[in-house]
């Protein structure tokens, strides 16, 4: 417990990631913050100054970026907000122990704005939310929208993983009022597998194909992935924006543009941009030909919204 007159202190780069993770104002949910579930990842002596080792296909890590995200977190819970949300109830997680992995971190913006729910990818091995995840929320409440970071699943393929994002979804709606958020015109957001899980709720893919599962966002915003599968796309699905870069060796920029066409074909909104010299990974794309791309993926998501906020 928290001593009235006592802050939760904050973190540096040098700060051991250990001390992170049984640090007293996460109250345990500490190690989720990190990419990867296995303890056996982090050796006793890494700071977060080792933190960017941890992510395998990104680029662009920034270890004071992810310290600022840690702080935020820490900075909220001073002021007594609530910084983490689990998904499933403890007779859920006791029936599978692996949902015990999964949650929602919040980041505040303006009381009763739309969310965003951001998927960090990871291969699906782990969840790069301290590049992929954090970072693009704190940017999100910039607009003065709120932003939740989704700790899905990992190691058990996409369609486990996707069922946590309409799990997170389906929480919030559930809880609009306590969260103080907007019920409508949300947004999702993923990079590279966590894109993907974005993809398959919205637009029926990746074993998610019982309309009771689909979830309609305002927007998907689908950063550096692509689906091989064509579902039957029709105006109603929800619309997209796509951003890859054309030097990219893990997704092939024409088959995003091919996507993009198809669903532009069909009636969907679409936004694509296609960028030339740029990897794949690159989250806000600092120092990037994707410099500043949230800011035209967020006016988009405003643009279709249906309603004035």
């Amino acid at each position: 417990m928290k001593n009235e007159d006592m802050q939760y202190a904050r973190i540096t780069q040098d700060t051991l990631i250990s001390e992170v993770m049984n640090h007293v104002a996460f109250d345990g949910w500490g190690p989720l913050i990190f990419p990867w579930d296995e303890k056996s990842r982090y050796s006793p002596e890494m700071t977060m100054y080792d933190a960017p080792a941890l992510h395998f296909w990104h680029i662009g890590m920034s270890v004071p970026t992810m310290v600022s995200g840690i702080n935020r977190m820490i900075d909220d819970l001073n002021t007594g907000a609530r910084g983490f949300y689990s998904l499933y109830s403890e007779e859920e997680k006791a029936a599978d122990p692996s949902k015990k992995t999964t949650g929602l971190f919040f980041f505040r913006g303006k009381p009763g704005a739309p969310f965003a729910v951001l998927c960090p990818g990871g291969g699906f091995r782990y969840v790069g939310s301290l590049h992929e995840g954090f970072p693009l929320a704190m940017e999100i409440n910039k607009s003065g929208y709120n932003a939740f970071v989704l700790k899905y699943r990992v190691g058990q393929g996409e369609t486990v993983a996707s069922r946590d994002l309409i799990a997170a979804v389906r929480f919030i709606e559930n809880y609009v009022k306590e969260l103080n958020v907007a019920p409508d015109d949300y947004s999702l957001w993923g990079g590279s597998a966590g894109a993907r899980i974005c993809s398959n709720v919205s637009y029926g893919e990746g074993g998610i194909k019982r309309p009771d599962e689909l979830l309609h966002p305002a927007v998907s915003v689908i950063a550096y992935t692509y689906y091989e599968g064509e579902p039957d796309f029709t105006p109603n699905d929800p619309a997209a924006y796509f951003i890859t870069g054309t030097e990219d060796r893990i997704i092939p920029w024409q088959a995003v543009k091919a996507r993009a066409e198809t669903m532009k074909a069909a009636g969907i909104p679409v936004e694509c941009r296609i960028l030339k010299n740029l990897l794949h990974g690159f989250a806000l794309g600092v120092n990037t030909p994707a410099e500043g791309w949230m800011d035209q993926a967020v006016a988009f998501w405003k643009k279709n919204m249906k309603k004035a906020h």
